[in-house]
């Protein structure tokens, strides 16, 4: 099965591509990285702003279109606490649904809390490069 896994961080989002076993095993394919700095953003303005929020979304859209390229049957996404507690601009609709639960719960179970999903892979690319498989 291939799985994209993204992983939402305060200061940068991360995507890792992998083809994985039934046995736990995986072999890492791609993997990809943003820097957004929310948290900082959060720290000046107590919130995070309309312009962080273009970037979110191009972010998780480039992540997304990266994955499919890749033929991804599963992609699972990991926000940080400061993520989900961060006051959004107005509009942007919070929804916790069970499908998002079983999502974060097969993440747990793929092993990627303290990033141990991301294994020993070469180091991120910048992300004004097109993605491409690693060797």
């Amino acid at each position: 099965m291939r799985v994209a896994a993204i992983d939402l961080g305060s200061n940068s989002f991360h995507l890792l591509v992998v083809d994985a076993s039934a046995d736990g095993h995986f072999v890492p394919l791609a993997r990809d990285k943003e820097v957004l700095r929310l948290g900082d953003m959060v720290t000046r303005e107590g919130r995070i702003t309309e312009p962080g929020l273009v970037k979110v979304i191009a972010t998780i859209q480039r992540f997304k279109s990266q994955a499919d390229s890749l033929g991804v049957t599963e992609l699972m996404a990991s926000a940080t606490s400061a993520i989900r507690a961060a006051r959004w601009p107005a509009g942007v609709v919070h929804r916790r649904s069970q499908r998002s639960r079983a999502r974060r719960s097969r993440a747990r179970r793929w092993g990627t809390g303290s990033g141990r999903l991301a294994g020993n892979l070469p180091p991120p690319r910048p992300s004004q490069q097109p993605l491409r498989p690693t060797a």
